[in-house]
Order: structure tokens, then sequence, then C-alpha cells
């Protein structure tokens, strides 16, 4: 079904609108298939970037932040390492996405 989706265009609208409906779930959903072979980072960054925040609003990012590792995601070792290091993604998703212009060429 995603694919239909994705073949009528709506995932590239959604996410260029930062449509306010779309949750990080939605959108980790909605990327998935584009970013399936890319670093976890990708994923995790994009949802929490076109998900977690009202459209509209700004997002900082910095050349300083390092990119957190797949382990660093999913083997968090407490609550507050784990927002950090999704907080990491994010920025380094918006850093990379004002670099190339595209959504699906973050890499």
């Amino acid at each position: 079904m995603l694919e239909l989706v994705d073949g009528l265009g709506v995932v590239e609208v959604a996410l260029a609108a930062k449509a306010p409906l779309v949750v990080a779930t939605d959108a980790e959903l909605l990327v998935a298939a584009t970013y399936a072979e890319r670093p976890l980072w990708v994923r995790m960054g994009a949802a929490r970037y076109y998900g977690a925040r009202p459209a509209g609003a700004p997002q900082a990012s910095s050349a300083r932040v390092k990119c957190p590792s797949d382990a660093e995601l999913t083997l968090a070792v407490s609550v507050a390492a784990e927002r950090e290091a999704e907080s990491r993604a994010e920025s380094c998703f918006a850093r990379e996405l004002a670099r190339r212009r595209d959504w699906r060429a973050v890499r």
C-alpha cells in the first residue's frame, strides 16, 4: 500500500509540507523504503525532523554534531542516552538536508 501512496506523490507532498498530522512514527514509515539501506540515524533523524516539529518551526543544525551509530540508537543504556542519540540523529539529518536540498539524497 505504501508503494501506491508513494506512487501518487503523497509521501513527498506530506514531507515537504511538514503536515502537522505526520507524527514521528508515521514519518518513519513514509521514509522507510527510501532510506532502507542507509544508517539508522538517517531514518530516525528524518522521522524526528518531519514528525516531531510543528510545521514551519526552524531546525538548528550544527556542523559539529557527530551522527549516532546504530548501536547508540538501538542499545542506549538509558532513556537520556536514547533521547540524546535521537536528537543528534535529527541534527545530522537537518544538516545533510540543508547541504543536499533533497530529502531522498540524505546519506
